[in-house]
């Protein structure tokens, strides 16, 4: 059983944001035409926005 629930949370981040990316940048595109890349840049700058203490 995982007790070190900061590490899990820390590692599941990256899976989770390039998910969230992939996942907002279909559906934009599909709705407005929108180009995927920037639903990239998207997730990436709201992630970078957060501070996790390492």
């Amino acid at each position: 059983m995982v007790t070190d629930f900061p590490f899990l949370m820390q590692s599941m981040a990256w899976p989770l944001a390039l998910l969230l990316a992939w996942f907002l940048g279909e559906r934009l595109y599909e709705a407005w035409q929108v180009p995927r890349v920037t639903s990239y840049v998207a997730v990436g700058l709201a992630g970078s926005l957060i501070n996790l203490p390492g």
